[in-house]
């Protein structure tokens, strides 16, 4: 588990806010939002993967 998404600095809980019915309903939302590529005005809506074992080439550790 030391380098995965889990671990990096650019993986972030993703929560759906819905507005639409009046008043604010929040939902937990399945996989998990990768920010390695905001800088390039995109995020990516990860599933299918566990966290704790998924990996890629834009680890960053999360700082302390």
């Amino acid at each position: 588990m030391d380098m995965c998404c889990a671990t990096c600095k650019n993986c972030m809980m993703l929560e759906r806010l819905d507005y639409s019915q009046g008043g604010c309903q929040h939902e937990v939302m399945d996989g998990f939002a990768c920010l390695a590529f905001a800088d390039e005005r995109q995020i990516n809506w990860m599933v299918g993967l566990d966290r704790y074992d998924a990996k890629c080439e834009c680890y960053e550790p999360k700082e302390r």
